[in-house]
């Protein structure tokens, strides 16, 4: 009889490919080392294990689990076992989020009602709510293909997001550029294109005020945009700067030129800073 997964078994991303026919080999020549944990009738934890045995034709061992705390449990069993990435680790806790841990599991010291809240999930993992939120936002909007390089650790959730934000043809496209530095040269392409197919017509000269508001109204909704999806709210701008360096193409000379647009455009915001300060002041 096959055995189903938990779903608590199911957060946990598949193993590599090679890291599993390494497995399968060694149970071959070994045998099973470590019981298969069943729990409420299902595989709480070893479904590579299981799948192994199946494949080696390896009858497999089967313990329950008789703990407090099922999810504490395969936690602790993989993500430090697996070395995890912190991506990886937020795409498990977007699974886990407001999920019910198990029908008859009621006791539990770290969650209340049997329901695993965004909060807990972030604690459990040891990731931010920003990791979190945009782990939701790639399984929501990302093509199957983007989901599953970052459950193997391949593309962040940072770099995720952003490539989830575009259509799926450009999704696959970039998904299928393995190395890094080349797909995040193809993704500020993509998204530069994107930008311009939606971008706010600037006013006449000489506009309506009605059309002047809306512009103004439009450009810092596109700025709200930008700092939300750019800065972890736990982040200083050291911190982001200091990712960026590390994580972005600075030999590109269509980087350079960008950013040089928007230390401009930063400039220009001051003065919009100032400008208003100073009109409250009056106002006042």
């Amino acid at each position: 009889m096959t055995m189903e997964f938990h779903p608590l078994c199911l957060a946990l991303p598949d193993m590599a490919d090679d890291a599993f026919r390494a497995l399968v080999e060694d149970i071959r020549a070994h045998g099973l080392r470590h019981e298969v944990v069943v729990f409420e009738g299902a595989i709480l934890d070893g479904r590579h294990r299981y799948r192994a045995c199946l494949e080696c034709g390896i009858e497999p061992r089967f313990v329950t689990f008789d703990g407090d705390d099922p999810l504490a449990f395969v936690i602790s069993e993989n993500v430090t076992r697996r070395h995890l990435s912190e991506s990886q680790r937020g795409m498990v806790a977007s699974r886990l989020a407001n999920r019910q841990v198990g029908g008859s599991y009621s006791h539990s010291a770290n969650l209340q009602n049997e329901i695993v809240t965004r909060d807990q999930a972030a604690k459990l993992l040891a990731v931010s709510d920003r990791t979190i939120a945009n782990a939701v936002r790639i399984r929501e909007t990302g093509i199957p293909e983007l989901v599953a390089k970052i459950d193997a650790g391949a593309i962040s959730v940072h770099e995720g997001v952003k490539i989830a934000s575009l259509n799926p043809k450009a999704q696959a496209r970039l998904v299928a550029i393995e190395e890094r530095k080349p797909r995040q040269r193809e993704l500020s392409a993509s998204l530069n294109r994107s930008a311009s197919r939606n971008r706010v017509d600037r006013p006449e000269f000489v506009a309506p005020v009605e059309a002047t508001v809306r512009y103004g109204s439009q450009v810092l909704v596109r700025l709200e945009r930008f700092a939300t999806d750019s800065m972890d709210a736990a982040e200083s701008p050291e911190e982001f700067a200091r990712r960026c360096v590390a994580e972005m193409d600075w030999d590109s000379p269509r980087l350079q030129g960008q950013l040089g647009l928007v230390l401009k455009a930063t400039a220009g915001i001051r003065e919009l800073d100032a400008a208003l300060r100073k009109g409250i002041e009056e106002r006042a």
